[in-house]
């Protein structure tokens, strides 16, 4: 299962679409090389495939978006109408102008890290997500551990699904309508809480501030 989430990097630092200045590594020595905040999406998808990876492209500039439109249309044409089929073979190139967001598994494969660093040299980073479940402090340790053993920095992301936390129910009823059941049967199809909003600067700084 490869899930690929497409979108455009939103720079909460400027308010400037498009620019990548927050994803700068910082410099050598800086502790853990963490940045925040991240990400944000105009757009997002999630296509499947054989593959377990998760990734999130984020198009630097127009050259970018024509990456990711060539990337959809090579999935839409491996798949039924309405479904995309992607294998990791397809990200190999033609994405010159995207950067990557790696979301690692609970254990994480090192042969991932190097597919990953070979395709997008010095645009791949370790996102971290902190939606107030279970562990989440340990998930961070975790990540900070595999930033220190593979040189990759990481980044603060929010798997944003909604704008406001206002719109939980609306999230909730479009997960039925998508999956073709209702609120009261729905069960763990729904996200447990509101948090995948989309949060303010200073927010993200309060959450990852550990």
């Amino acid at each position: 299962r490869l899930q690929l989430i497409i979108g455009t990097q939103i720079s909460f630092g400027d308010g400037k679409q498009g620019s990548n200045q927050n994803l700068e590594p910082r410099r050598k020595g800086a502790k853990d090389s963490f940045q925040y905040p991240l990400e944000g999406y105009a757009k997002k998808n999630e296509i499947e495939c054989e593959n377990h990876l998760r990734v999130v492209l984020l198009a630097q500039n127009r050259e970018g978006y024509g990456n990711l439109s060539e990337l959809i249309t090579r999935g839409r044409r491996n798949a039924e109408k309405g479904e995309y089929r992607l294998s990791r073979n397809d990200l190999g190139k033609g994405l010159e102008h995207c950067l990557a967001l790696w979301l690692p598994p609970a254990q994480a494969q090192p042969e991932d890290v190097q597919w990953l660093t070979e395709r997008f040299p010095g645009r791949t980073w370790i996102g971290v997500e902190l939606l107030a479940r279970g562990g989440d402090w340990d998930r961070l340790e975790a990540l900070q551990r595999l930033g220190r053993q593979t040189g990759l920095p990481l980044t603060a992301c929010g798997d944003v699904h909604m704008h406001v936390r206002g719109r939980r129910a609306l999230q909730d009823i479009v997960t039925c309508i998508r999956e073709h059941t209702t609120i009261d049967t729905a069960g763990r199809l729904l996200e447990a809480n509101a948090e995948r909003h989309l949060k303010s600067p200073q927010e993200m700084m309060r959450l990852f501030r550990k």
